[in-house]
């Protein structure tokens, strides 16, 4: 299954879902936005793949937008050179951005983004746990007034341009990861956040930990 996308918009009272082995092939600047629940689960065989059609120009954004509760499951995706775009009046800021809609994103691979973030998440619980992050641009990870049950667990973040994971009016919890070679920041807490940071390693980076803007943070076993 190949699709090659310009601009796709699905309306809300639907559901899509993305079958195993799927190739979404984005043009310069196209995105997909979805306001109704998605489905992507791939497998180790049959990943889905959202891939640039042309290797010179970044794609826009694969987002979905105020699904609220209903639950979005992204597993074994991999994502490549996508960028950012205000569409709808809205400013999408992540390759995959979920703006008021619940998500769980696992055993996916995303690199070489070129927007202001890999993988945004705002207004709505995030569950993301065993992904890869490997040479996007600038943050990896960015949550902005998240659910407080929302989780980054198992993850490895590897030579990423700015944060590994950048935290704004935010109590989650950061666990287990490994990030390495951050051009910034591997854990950036701002705006008044109180996030729990366990177990995580995190070496090479610019700064390890930062604590800003009001926030306070419980920091425990980590090798830093």
């Amino acid at each position: 299954q190949c699709f090659w996308l310009v601009k796709w918009l699905v309306p809300t009272g639907t559901k899509l879902t993305i079958m195993p082995g799927a190739t979404l092939w984005m043009g310069p600047k196209a995105s997909f936005i979805s306001y109704s629940p998605v489905q992507a689960i791939g497998t180790d065989e049959l990943p889905i793949r959202i891939l640039p059609s042309d290797s010179k120009e970044p794609w826009g954004n694969f987002a979905v937008i105020d699904t609220g509760q209903q639950k979005n499951v992204f597993d074994h995706i991999v994502a490549s050179s996508g960028g950012e775009s205000t569409i709808n009046g809205i400013y999408i800021s992540g390759m995959l951005a979920f703006h008021g809609s619940n998500v769980s994103l696992a055993n996916s691979y995303f690199e070489k983004a070129q927007g202001d973030d890999t993988v945004n998440v705002k207004s709505a619980k995030g569950v993301i746990t065993d992904n890869i992050f490997e040479a996007n641009s600038f943050d990896a990870i960015d949550l902005d007034s998240p659910d407080a049950k929302t989780v980054v667990e198992r993850n490895k973040f590897f030579n990423n341009g700015g944060d590994a994971v950048d935290i704004s009016w935010s109590n989650v919890l950061i666990k287990d990861n490994i990030m390495i070679g951050s051009g910034d920041k591997g854990i950036s807490v701002g705006e008044r956040s109180h996030p729990t940071i366990t177990g995580n390693l995190l070496a090479k980076n610019v700064i390890g930990v930062a604590i800003k803007d009001f926030s306070e943070a419980m920091i425990n076993d980590n090798i830093i």
